[in-house]
């Protein structure tokens, strides 16, 4: 394989992060630090994780700072990269700044050109516990990539894998399959062409979980050098200068010379306050039960009668007639008939009378109304 570095601007002070198997051989990964650092500089140290280390949940292996890197270079020396799944993409992606750049090798296979997919059937087999997974498709690589928060995703370089690259690939893609899955693999691998390609991409110039307020109905703030608008007119207006030639020499009235002395002067506390003969006597709520009702229904019951003993002394003759005092009962429905009236009522068998009408038994009770 040509030199896997070729087009990566690395400018002098940036962060870079190399992700290496531990199949590549460690004195190419040495090479490519040193590499890597006459570019960055000697100030800013490169940083190597090994594949396995974000592969597996290792103790001894720290988890990647966040937002710190501006490259990340990811399986670049191997013949034969392994796949990326989501959960080490997302991993790469906080690990790089806002606007840091990822490139990353991967290995593909050309689409299937029946409609029968063989790497699709593939890939709904069981992940092993290595993180070997099917042989993608160049568009499912990208889709991950997509998935997973990445823009301005391009395959930058694509080399087929030779004879000896192919089985070493196929040696760690089928080592904990079932021979099922070998066998797809094997048929996959044999009847497609089989690259090896380096993809680009970027992280949105954002971190994650970041958030913006949307400036919806907001008015959108004045230039320095904008003019302000001049005034809209208002839509009716009335000018002295108007004059339709009825009235010609009219004046306009003055609204001062409208109002009298007396309108103006202020009103004083003595004047808006409340006559002395005005008073006022509170008077029982409907549903009274403090004893007020019945003390103003005995007041009048007794001005009532005093009115009436008045009048007899006036004119013998006068048959004064007092209300009787209104019903008193907890449905209201007494005057109204037995028809309305309670079971405990203590008018049944009454008729139907109005309200304050006095009840009274017809002369003729207890007398004999047959003529011997």
């Amino acid at each position: 394989m040509s030199n896997p570095f070729v087009n990566i601007d690395l400018q002098p002070g940036q962060r870079v992060l190399l992700v290496e198997s531990t199949v590549v051989n460690e004195d190419m990964i040495r090479e490519v630090q040193r590499w890597v650092q006459t570019k960055v500089g000697s100030e800013q140290p490169v940083d190597y994780r090994t594949f396995e280390s974000l592969t597996e949940a290792a103790a001894g292996d720290p988890a990647l700072p966040p937002a710190t890197y501006d490259w990340e270079l990811v399986q670049l020396c191997d013949h034969a990269p392994r796949r990326h799944s989501s959960e080490i993409l997302a991993k790469l992606l906080l690990a790089l700044k806002p606007g840091g750049r990822l490139r990353l090798a991967q290995v593909i296979v050309s689409p299937a050109t029946n409609s029968g997919s063989i790497a699709m059937s593939v890939e709904a087999a069981q992940q092993p516990a290595n993180g070997f997974v099917p042989t993608p498709t160049e568009d499912v690589v990208l889709s991950d990539l997509i998935l997973s928060g990445y823009t301005d995703n391009t395959v930058v370089r694509s080399q087929q894998l030779d004879a000896n690259s192919l089985r070493m690939y196929a040696a760690q893609a089928l080592a904990d399959y079932t021979m099922e899955d070998k066998a797809l693999i094997l048929q996959t691998l044999i009847t497609r062409s089989v690259h090896v390609v380096q993809l680009s991409a970027q992280k949105p110039n954002y971190e994650v979980g970041a958030a913006s307020a949307l400036q919806f109905g907001k008015k959108r703030a004045k230039k320095p050098t904008e003019t302000a608008a001049p005034a809209a007119k208002p839509v009716w207006t009335v000018s002295l200068d108007d004059d339709d030639g009825d009235d010609e020499g009219e004046e306009a009235i003055d609204d001062d010379d409208l109002l009298a002395e007396e309108d103006r002067a202020k009103p004083d506390a003595a004047a808006l306050a409340r006559p002395d003969d005005c008073a006022t006597k509170r008077r029982a709520c409907k549903n009274c039960s403090c004893g007020r009702a019945e003390e103003e229904e005995a007041q009048d019951l007794a001005k009532q009668l005093a009115e009436a003993e008045v009048a007899v002394k006036a004119d013998p003759t006068v048959q004064p007639v007092v209300p009787a005092p209104m019903p008193k009962s907890s449905c209201g429905n007494c005057t109204l008939g037995d028809a309305f009236r309670c079971s405990t009522c203590p008018y049944l068998g009454f008729p139907a009378f109005k309200p304050g009408e006095q009840i009274q038994l017809g002369g003729n009770m207890l007398k004999d109304d047959i003529d011997v």
